[in-house]
């Protein structure tokens, strides 16, 4: 991943730039403990994950895909990353 995909990452998990695809009200499961979590969405940028939460109305515009109701459990899991500061 360059910086230029990574800056884009973080702006729309900031809600500063949308996402281009939102799985909306779908179903997680942690893979660490088991837990099913409900009605979570999934925001994409470009290949990758960029934003898990049930509030997605910061990331999505007109122009983003969306699908709703995403009933099959997808599998979530934490992965520590560092945080950066964008000038």
């Amino acid at each position: 991943m360059n910086t230029e995909e990574m800056a884009a990452l973080i702006k729309v998990a900031l809600g500063a730039e949308k996402a281009d695809l939102v799985i909306a009200n779908g179903s997680l499961v942690n893979v660490y403990t088991g837990e099913l979590l409900n009605e979570c969405s999934v925001a994409v940028k470009g290949e990758r994950i960029a934003y898990i939460g049930k509030d997605i109305q910061q990331v999505i515009d007109a122009d983003t895909i969306k699908l709703k109701n995403f009933n099959v459990p997808l599998p979530a899991w934490e992965r520590p990353f560092p945080i950066l500061t964008l000038p």
